[in-house]
């Protein structure tokens, strides 16, 4: 008979409140950045790739294990400065590895053992009284954070699940990332499934997806997920693309590296002449995978080309 408060999202439907999720991919797929993006959206309740922000700003607290501060610095000022909010940091609170280095020549004490999990509770503590919200949790990631744990020993991984769904309970989502094992699963017992509301899982594109002019300095990757308890089979859990550069994010079918740069050659308005030329392909075949783009409802329109100007260049 007690009055709870209802489950409801805070990006809908990517985030709801008062849930467990786990990103895992593997090491350089992106992770990280995706995670900064998340949390970014959730502290200017700016929305994500077209899903909208539920309930206005929520304090974040990022915890990030490996990378060096200025790493962080810079892919947090490049996430915040393309959302180009006022006040974009008022609610982003991180906590890395060097300022834990300032405090305590061993850096952070190990997530796996009760002083290290209170340390971050009085965190969370300490931004709910500063911001009167609780805030959105990430733990970036395990394997730095938990440096020793033995991840296939389920008795090993209980302290950590039961300090997430306590903080759960408490009114927090809670973020963390992981690896892959060798077969593409998250490495570990499965015991710290039972509790996971989401598993994100990003994987490396092969070879044929791959976009070679932008491996570098930009995010590709497969997006799928294992487990959805609110969307699970549904038109949201499907399978996708994701890229990224300069902090532009996109979701996109699982497409060929021919096909992705055919999608944006229509976005900059080339004429198929143009295009045939950049990727080496007949234009035959660029007018079917054209026709197969709309089909499938990643171009939605070919441009028209009766403008007043009459400068705009015809697709197909």
């Amino acid at each position: 008979t007690t009055d709870f408060p209802q489950p409801s999202y805070i990006i809908e439907p990517l985030v709801s409140d008062q849930s467990i999720v786990q990103i895992v991919g593997a090491s350089g797929v992106g992770k990280t950045m995706f995670g900064l993006a998340i949390a970014g959206a959730i502290s200017t309740a700016n929305g994500l790739l077209g899903m909208t922000s539920i309930g206005g700003p929520r304090p974040v607290l990022y915890v990030e294990g490996e990378l060096p501060a200025s790493d962080i610095q810079i892919r947090i000022s490049g996430m915040l400065k393309s959302i180009n909010k006022k006040d974009v940091t008022k609610n982003f609170f991180v906590s890395s590895l060097q300022q834990q280095l300032k405090v305590n020549d061993r850096g952070f004490t190990p997530i796996q053992t009760e002083q290290g999990l209170i340390e971050i509770e009085n965190a969370i503590v300490e931004i709910k009284k500063r911001t009167g919200k609780m805030p959105v949790v990430f733990i970036d990631n395990i394997s730095c954070l938990a440096s020793g744990l033995k991840e296939n020993d389920a008795d090993a991984w209980s302290p950590i699940i039961n300090k997430f769904v306590k903080w759960k309970n408490m009114g927090s989502t809670v973020f963390y990332f992981h690896h892959l094992n060798k077969g593409n699963d998250s490495s570990g017992s499965t015991m710290q499934h039972r509790t996971i509301d989401m598993v994100i899982r990003m994987r490396k594109p092969d070879n044929k997806q791959k976009i070679k002019t932008f491996e570098d300095k930009g995010v590709q990757a497969i997006v799928d997920f294992p487990k959805w308890r609110l969307h699970d089979n549904s038109k949201h859990s499907k399978e996708h693309m994701l890229i990224c550069e300069d902090w532009k994010w996109q979701k996109l079918p699982v497409l060929t590296a021919d096909e992705i740069e055919i999608v944006r050659m229509v976005d900059e308005e080339l004429d198929v002449k143009e295009m045939s030329k950049q990727i080496d392909l007949a234009e035959k075949t660029i007018y079917k995978k054209i026709k197969k783009l709309k089909d499938e409802g990643v171009i939605t329109d070919a441009v028209n080309t009766k403008t007043a100007d009459r400068k705009t260049k015809e697709v197909c």
